[in-house]
């Protein structure tokens, strides 16, 4: 059941736009500063931070959505 979802939520993950994948992927699996992110993309730390709220939202409303369907 864990591998499961673990699996879906890889899925999700890959489905989403590239920029939120990347800020999540950054900000949240690999503990990257908002900080050192927006420096790093060239943006403001406040979009990065919206990109990460933006993303996750998607992320969740995918595996509920997900979890619906089984």
């Amino acid at each position: 059941a864990d591998e499961d979802r673990l699996i879906r939520a890889q899925k999700v993950l890959d489905n989403l736009p590239a920029n939120e994948r990347k800020t999540i992927v950054q900000i949240i699996l690999q503990e990257t500063s908002l900080r050192d992110q927006a420096r790093d993309s060239g943006v403001s730390a406040m979009k990065i931070q919206r990109s990460v709220k933006r993303g996750l939202g998607s992320l969740s409303t995918a595996l509920r959505e997900a979890q619906l369907s089984d």
